[in-house]
């Protein structure tokens, strides 16, 4: 995982960074206090990639358990192949980063290149997340950012 951004990013996130790169549902549970709240969006051609399409809410997953549960189906759907932490700021208690991912749906092989926004607060030790709040989607395929 390459941290582009000069802000560091908490080592409680940079585990949870490095548990997803793993395909580590458990690693990253662990990134959660005991009772801690995630809210997940996906846009509608993710949600679709992972068999959530009709989802018209945010999934939301409460306490070290449901979470656990939530990574655990996401991460049997996908084959995480790369992350890049693009951007880090700090937010009331915690902090605001944007994550570029690379995926393999294990059920058909396609490959897919995303993003997410995530805002996650910290408990007063800054070593647990105590709420969670992403939004992903996939990047469209082919896409240039400089034209020549």
């Amino acid at each position: 995982m390459q941290i582009k951004p000069a802000r560091t990013i908490p080592h409680v996130l940079k585990r949870a960074f490095d548990a997803f790169r793993a395909n580590d549902p458990i690693g990253m549970a662990e990134a959660y206090a005991v009772d801690a709240k995630l809210e997940t969006g996906y846009d509608p051609l993710i949600a679709k990639a992972f068999r959530l399409e009709g989802v018209e809410a945010p999934i939301l997953a409460s306490s070290a358990v449901g979470i656990l549960r939530f990574y655990a189906y996401e991460l049997s759907l996908i084959d995480v192949t790369d992350v890049d932490i693009v951007s880090v700021a700090e937010c009331q208690g915690g902090m605001d980063v944007v994550s570029r991912w690379s995926i393999r749906l294990l059920e058909t092989g396609d490959e897919h290149v995303g993003f997410c926004n995530n805002r996650w607060l910290l408990d007063r030790s800054g070593r647990k997340v105590i709420d969670g709040q992403s939004f992903c989607g996939l990047l469209p395929s082919q896409a240039t950012l400089i034209a020549s």
